[in-house]
């Protein structure tokens, strides 16, 4: 049997050992969850181990990382500069913008053209989407009418937080306009990024 020890340093190949089950060491669990190992994409291609070749960190290796470079950790004033600040503004920029109201109103009365003004200020501040997926949102928000379907969306999901209205908010973030052979719409940071500002 293939174990993968989470904890052990090094290349993914090093934390990956063959074990034997005839030596009945091991017994498995009735329950068991780990966030780590629950989440970790599948190592078997073809019926055979494919390990990765990236780098990897294990989570305490993860936080010396963090605390080398930020030495008080969160309260650092290097983290807050480089790392919250921005974020932070953006968050204020959504909640000023979209939430308590403000972007069903704008909905309701057909401000179409502002909402993608707004959602557009949003992503470029917020410093967190690549190139081509900030391109993608850029050139999807010109079109007013389907950034403000998206917005309706979006305004849902932060309703409900639930798994329909998130399965929606992935439609709706797909069916965005896109140009063919350009930047793609739908990514991870996509749609997720307005949910984790708000």
């Amino acid at each position: 049997m293939w174990v993968y020890f989470k904890d052990i340093e090094g290349a993914p190949k090093d934390a990956i050992k063959l074990l034997s089950l005839n030596d009945n060491r091991l017994e498995l669990a009735e329950t068991q969850t780990d966030v780590a190992l629950d989440n970790l994409p599948s190592m078997i291609r073809d019926g055979k181990i494919d390990v990765p070749q990236r780098y990897r960190l294990t989570e305490q290796q993860a936080i010396d990382a963090f605390f080398k470079r930020f030495k008080s950790g969160f309260s650092d004033s290097k983290y807050e500069k480089n790392e919250r600040s921005y974020k932070w503004a953006a968050h204020q920029e959504v909640a000023r913008n979209l939430l308590n109201g403000k972007a069903w109103a704008l909905l309701e009365h057909k401000q179409y053209s502002e909402l993608s003004a707004i959602l557009k200020r949003i992503i470029h501040q917020a410093g967190l989407l690549g190139v081509q997926e900030l391109i993608a949102l850029n050139d999807a928000f010109k079109d007013h009418e389907a950034a403000a379907r998206y917005v309706e969306v979006l305004l849902r999901f932060l309703e409900h937080l639930d798994a329909v209205t998130f399965e929606h908010l992935i439609e709706a973030t797909g069916s965005l306009p896109a140009i063919a052979g350009k930047a793609k719409v739908l990514t991870w940071p996509t749609v997720t990024l307005l949910p984790f500002l708000a």
